[in-house]
């Protein structure tokens, strides 16, 4: 017996868990650690030249089970005092070769693990070869791995799974991902592409049909803002028996939209984050934007998930854009698909949320368009419609896009690392008029000093940072940003968009329900790049470009492409918008007088002629003579001299008085 103590005790230097051990010691369970630590403090305790018998009776530990300590130290070291009398990890053992057999079983089945354990037990029964188990040990009884508890434990992880059972696609969120921040951008700098489907329905009456609209968005990453958008009906075609959706052609509406109205950064670059199937942008206007900014514009496509699949074998997928791409458009998506969600029609999140009315709604619609269709226009108007109107859904969205860009209760991220902060104040803390720093600055400068002093003395509620919103912070920006040339957007758009219009008196008129389905009126007033208006040559004929996307220009070119400006759609104004009414007043007056400034040109001496005739005939009327006419001018100078005299006399002696009040208080 003392020889096992003594090789205990030259084995002492052992009896602690090395350093490059200490990770496969914490792998270790919590019970499993403390009764190693405390087999290993017996141990070292033990004294040469003691008996084990000895040993055991001093430090109160049953023989046996001190020698088996001993043996197994002496055999594996710590390792050996490790307890496994329910499993280390807890799991049964088995081999190798039956983990990768009962792991691709369960892979197998596309849903669930349950019949592939049924599956198992249904094999050991049949006696068929299962790998680890040769020779079926034990049989007919089961092994005690078939356990449940113990073959979910030997499962795939949940990534494996998804990706077999669906593809790697929808393991992406399962996946390593990269984190992207707002921090070091600037307007412009990164702009998202992306289409939405409306989870509602609207009624095209045109085409008497209801609808799901179809939206694209450009979101612009480091503020946070969508400054452009456009949508479509997603009107049925009966000739080709398909609903139509969105066509390459809109996604360069909505760019063009975008840079000719807000612009680009000129010097620091801007990047157009598109993907490869609606919101695609292809290479050749990708050029047209690359040659036209000196390379400022460039194009990134997000990659497609599944087509590879993860395990060779598979057959390839369909394929779609990578989600993760355009993260900030696709979280602005649920953002606007929540505040349209109070809108009538709506078709739930998904089918499973699909409101059960929604059949008996389209049913009692369809019943109302057809009816719309065959009565008389003023009985027809006055028809109540369970969804919106086209144009008053736009008129709705563009309204509510509004608010969401102009929003300040929002968590986007890094807003405060980025600057989109502000202070504001207010005169007292139950106040819920809060002024910005400008009106604050207005403020007479004692009720400042007051609030300045309030704030520094410690009290509270007198001033916050309030979070800029998106559309703030783009409007910040857009300063720096710089329009798309006018030449690349006519080569973007006008070989398929062009069409031949004529002047018709002071305005183009003309319908064209793939802008709006409205009649649309455009003023024939020219305007070019540095501002300057001119009329229209009535009667003449201009290829124009209207862009259904920012249908509040049409764009001139002459027969030979080259550009002469733009027109300004012409908006109607209620009454009651006084300012409106009068900022149209004061366009048509200065293009009447425009109109009229050649005539007036050409009958100048005509209309000398003819005011000198008048006073003549008015002379001889009132019997005045030429001298009396002369005597009256020559006395009406006098006067005026008179007065003018008088008025800079007032003003020197005011000059004066105010010299002598500032020397005096010298």
């Amino acid at each position: 017996m003392n020889t096992n103590a003594q090789l205990v005790l030259r084995s002492s230097h052992a009896l602690a868990v090395a350093a490059h051990e200490q990770d496969e010691f914490a792998a270790l369970t919590k019970k499993q650690r403390e009764a190693a630590r405390y087999r290993l403090a017996v141990l070292r305790r033990l004294r040469p030249g003691e008996t084990q018998a000895a040993a055991a009776r001093r430090l109160a530990v049953a023989l046996p089970t001190l020698s088996r300590w001993t043996m197994t130290f002496r055999r594996g070291g710590w390792r050996g005092l490790v307890p496994d009398w329910k499993n280390p990890g807890g799991l049964t053992k088995v081999a190798p070769a039956f983990v990768d057999f009962w792991r691709n079983l369960y892979e197998s089945n596309q849903r669930k693990g349950a019949p592939a354990i049924r599956r198992l037990r249904a094999m050991w029964r049949a006696r068929e070869p299962i790998p680890g188990f040769a020779g079926w040990p034990g049989w007919p009884n089961l092994p005690r791995a078939f356990s449940v508890s113990n073959l979910y434990r030997l499962a795939p992880a949940k990534v494996e799974l998804v990706s077999f059972r669906v593809g790697r696609g929808a393991a992406a969120a399962l996946l390593p991902q990269t984190f992207a921040t707002r921090v070091g951008l600037w307007p412009g700098s990164h702009i998202q592409l992306d289409d939405m489907m409306g989870d509602f329905f609207v009624n095209v009456l045109d085409r008497y049909q209801a609808v799901r609209p179809l939206f694209l968005h450009a979101l612009d990453c480091y503020t946070g803002c969508v400054p452009e958008w456009g949508a479509r009906p997603r009107l049925r075609n009966f000739k080709k028996e398909k609903q139509d959706g969105l066509l390459e052609r809109d996604t360069r509406l909505l760019v063009t939209a975008l840079l000719f109205n807000h612009g680009y950064h000129a010097e620091r670059g801007t990047m157009l984050m598109a993907e490869h199937g609606t919101a695609a942008v292809n290479e050749r206007v990708e050029k047209i934007l690359f040659d036209a900014t000196d390379g400022k514009i460039r194009v990134r496509r997000s990659g497609m998930s599944g087509v590879e699949q993860a395990v060779a074998g598979l057959y390839p997928g369909d394929g779609g854009g990578n989600f993760k791409f355009k993260a900030m458009l696709e979280s602005w998506h649920n953002l606007a698909h929540n505040e349209q969600a109070f809108w009538p029609g709506q078709t739930g999140m998904n089918l499973e949320h699909r409101p059960e009315h929604l059949a008996g709604t389209l049913n009692r619609n369809a019943a109302l368009l057809q009816a719309h269709c065959k009565l008389p226009r003023e009985r027809a108007e006055k028809l109540i419609f369970p969804l919106k109107e086209w144009r008053q859904f736009m008129y709705d969205n563009r309204e509510l896009y509004r608010q969401i860009n102009a929003r300040t209760d929002h968590h986007l991220k890094d807003w405060a690392e980025c600057g989109h902060l502000v202070s504001e104040f207010r005169l007292a803390p139950d106040s819920d008029c809060w002024l910005g720093a400008a009106d604050f600055a207005r403020l007479p400068a004692e009720t400042q000093t007051v609030i300045r002093s309030l704030i520094t003395g410690g009290a509270e509620g007198y001033t916050r940072a309030r979070r800029l919103s998106p559309a703030e912070v783009w409007e910040r920006g857009r300063r720096e940003l710089t329009p798309l040339p006018v030449t690349a957007l006519a080569e973007m758009l006008l070989p398929d968009l062009g069409k031949e219009r004529k002047c018709e008196g002071s305005y183009f008129r003309f319908d064209d329900k793939e802008v709006s389905l409205d009649p649309l009126t455009y003023e024939a007033v020219i305007i070019n790049a540095g501002g300057t208006q001119r009329e229209a040559a009535r009667g003449e004929k201009y290829m124009t470009l209207v862009n259904p996307f920012a249908p509040a220009q049409m764009h001139l070119f002459d027969a030979a492409g080259r550009y002469l400006g733009w027109c300004r759609q012409t908006t109607r104004a209620t009454y009651d918008e006084v300012e409106k009414n009068q900022r149209q007043w004061g366009r048509n007056a200065a293009r009447e007088k425009e109109i009229y400034q050649d005539m007036r040109i050409r009958r100048h001496a005509w209309s000398a002629a003819q005011a000198a005739e008048r006073a003549h005939n008015n002379d001889v009327l009132e019997g005045v003579t030429p001298e009396d006419r002369a005597a009256a001018r020559q006395e009406q100078d006098l006067h005026n001299r008179a007065v003018a005299a008088t008025v800079m006399s007032n003003k020197q002696n005011n000059n004066n008085r105010e010299a002598k009040h500032e020397y005096d208080e010298y």
